[in-house]
């Protein structure tokens, strides 16, 4: 059986299963550096590392407390910011590039909204957020009653009750141009909002080179 033999130096991109074990904290510093320069403009590779890091026990492997000392000595990070920014990646798969610290709010917010809820010692699983049976699932767990017989009854949708109790915000299409994002912004959007908004564009965004993804 041909055995392959890695030289040349380690990129946070390789697969722990093409190097060394021995070689494995090259890889975990590679990564380190990676994620201060490219984590704060995309952190769509950080799924990849978590994962990687748990399929390969690399925190037996290299002598790390547990999963958080990982986290917090070899890639540098906040172990809660990236708890966060998982929920976010793992349940909305973005095809495009998140900064981070927008992937934990993001996350931060799916975590109490809904997903795996602890109700005494039973946990409770409500499913995909964007789906019917979620919301309904999650207004019988609250008692909601009046707003399920309310969708029973045909008065009403499920989504349009995620919308009003703010489950869920309410989505809106408009042609992809600048005519067509200014009449958005422009009926959707409170005057802050709208402030908030030109700010944003106002400020430059620095993403290294990578490949083609839509910008958040």
């Amino acid at each position: 059986m041909a055995v392959t033999v890695r030289t040349g130096p380690i990129s946070a991109q390789d697969n722990p299963a093409d190097i060394p074990k021995e070689k494995w904290q090259r890889l975990v510093d590679a990564r380190c550096a990676f994620a201060k320069v490219r984590l704060p403009y995309d952190c769509t590779e950080l799924l990849r590392f978590v994962k990687e890091m748990r399929e390969f026990d690399m925190v037996a492997a290299l002598g790390y407390a547990d999963e958080d000392d990982f986290i917090r000595r070899g890639l540098e990070l906040d172990p809660e910011t990236v708890h966060d920014a998982l929920v976010m990646l793992e349940r909305m798969k973005p095809e495009w590039a998140i900064p981070l610290r927008a992937a934990a709010e993001i996350g931060r917010t799916l975590g109490k909204n809904g997903g795996i809820r602890q109700s005494g010692n039973t946990r409770l699983t409500l499913g995909k957020q964007n789906s019917a049976a979620y919301i309904r699932a999650r207004l019988e767990r609250d008692g909601l009653t009046n707003e399920l017989a309310a969708i029973d009854r045909g008065e009403t949708t499920a989504n349009a009750v995620a919308i009003k109790l703010k489950w869920r915000a309410a989505m809106v299409q408009h042609a992809a141009t600048v005519e067509g994002f200014t009449r958005a912004i422009l009926s959707h959007l409170s005057p802050l909002e709208q402030a908030q908004v030109i700010d944003g564009i106002g400020r430059p965004l620095a993403v290294a080179p990578t490949k083609k993804r839509r910008a958040i």
